[in-house]
């Protein structure tokens, strides 16, 4: 199924201590959505930022999904 950024609830798959999903959202009004297989850049603001921050780093491939299956990779170019 497609991404649609008005819609969607997607999150990221942490690996850790304990493996964690945090929450975004797509901030890119250029990209309303996200046919699958598709590669795209895009802005993403994570709903608990300070967490997804200690769990995630800058280059990291991450599972992202609906919470309870993943659907896809995410790649992160930066976190602010």
């Amino acid at each position: 199924m497609a991404l649609n950024a008005s819609t969607a609830r997607p999150m990221a798959y942490a690996f850790g201590v304990e493996p964690m999903w945090y929450g975004f959202v797509l901030n890119d009004p250029a990209m309303p959505v996200i046919e699958p297989g598709a590669t795209v850049s895009c802005t993403i603001s994570f709903l608990n930022h300070d967490g997804a921050i200690e769990a995630l780093h800058r280059g990291a491939s991450v599972l992202f999904g609906d919470g309870s299956a993943t659907k896809g990779v995410i790649k992160i170019v930066s976190l602010d």
